[in-house]
Parts: structure tokens; C-alpha cells; sequence
């Protein structure tokens, strides 16, 4: 879940977030960095009553994670300059290459995440996977749903489908 590729703008932000945390310092407030990163992810919302819309289609769901003081908060400098290293370490083909090539996976979004570029992002992880030999790949798309599909009107299809990939997943362990 929350699957995204690495892009030249992760890139960029990497670059930025450094360069203000030599500037600003680690601990201070990456308010630029947060806004760039964000400003597109309601871009294709119609009516979007509130910054977070793009996390779910369940109004309830993205007021509760607003008025959360532990989800509605800006992160510093380091962190966002740590993340995007990190993620651009864990997205090198020789990262991948060292993934167990058995190893079950299950990639699973809303096509309305903007995080994944709408399913296309995630598609572009899973041929990465696939093309470094990972033969044990599932990829599932929630058609309308957004980037918290755990926290959508209907999560219990996301469960569903969860509990069945692990079950088939169980089952052929034991033959």
C-alpha cells in the first residue's frame, strides 16, 4: 500500500529539502518542501473541500486525520531530505536484486492515489520487481479509491481481498 516510484522529482525534492536543511537547519520545518510535494495531490478532485481530500473518499476519514495532532503536522528538513534518500536507495535495480525472487507480494492502491500517479506508478514497481525476477507478483487496483484504502467507505473489500491473497498464498506453501 502507498506504492510510488522513484521519479526525477523525488529527486528534486531530495536536492531542496537538503539544501534547506543547510540553510534553515534539519529541525526546522520543511514548510517549502511539504507544499511542492503536495500541491498537485487534489489536482484531480472536483470540489475538494479541504487539502487531504486525495487521502480518501470518506469526508469522516479525512477530517479525523486533519484534526489528528499526529497525522496534521509538518515534518523537517532531515526527515524529507532522509525519506527521499532512503527512497531512492530502496528503488535502485541493485536494491531490488536483492529481494528473494520466491517472495510473495502484493502491491494494492486506490486508482485515485496520487501517490502512486493513479495506478500507473505502482504498475511501474511491479514491472521493476518482475523485470529483477520476482515471480510471486500480484498487483491490485481498487477502482475509485484513493491513497488510504484502508480507509475508504468500503475497506472491507481491501480486507477481502487481503485475507484471500494470504490464504492462496498459505495454501500453496502447503502443497
Amino acid at each position: 500500500m502507498g506504492t510510488l516510484v522513484h521519479t526525477p522529482k523525488h529527486q528534486m525534492a531530495a536536492i531542496l529539502a537538503k539544501k534547506m536543511a543547510k540553510r534553515d537547519g534539519g529541525d526546522a520545518v520543511a514548510t517549502i518542501v511539504d507544499r511542492l510535494g503536495a500541491s498537485t495531490n487534489n489536482r484531480k478532485i472536483k470540489n475538494a473541500k479541504t487539502p487531504k481530500d486525495w487521502l480518501s473518499t470518506d469526508e469522516a476519514q479525512v477530517q479525523a486525520y486533519i484534526h489528528d495532532p499526529f497525522c496534521s503536522y509538518t515534518s523537517t528538513n532531515q526527515f524529507y531530505a532522509d525519506f527521499m534518500d532512503g527512497f531512492e536507495l530502496l528503488s535502485r535495480p541493485t536494491e531490488v536484486a536483492k529481494i528473494r525472487k520466491d517472495l510473495p507480494m502484493l502491491l494494492i492502491s486506490g486508482s485515485d492515489d496520487p501517490i502512486g500517479d493513479y495506478g500507473k506508478g505502482v504498475w511501474k514497481v511491479a514491472r521493476q520487481y518482475y523485470d529483477a525476477g520476482i515471480s510471486k507478483l500480484s498487483v491490485h487496483l481498487f477502482d475509485g479509491m484513493r491513497h488510504e484504502i484502508l480507509n475508504e467507505t468500503n475497506n472491507q473489500l481491501i480486507y477481502q481481498t487481503i485475507l484471500k491473497w494470504l490464504e492462496k498464498k498459505i495454501y500453496e506453501q502447503q502443497l
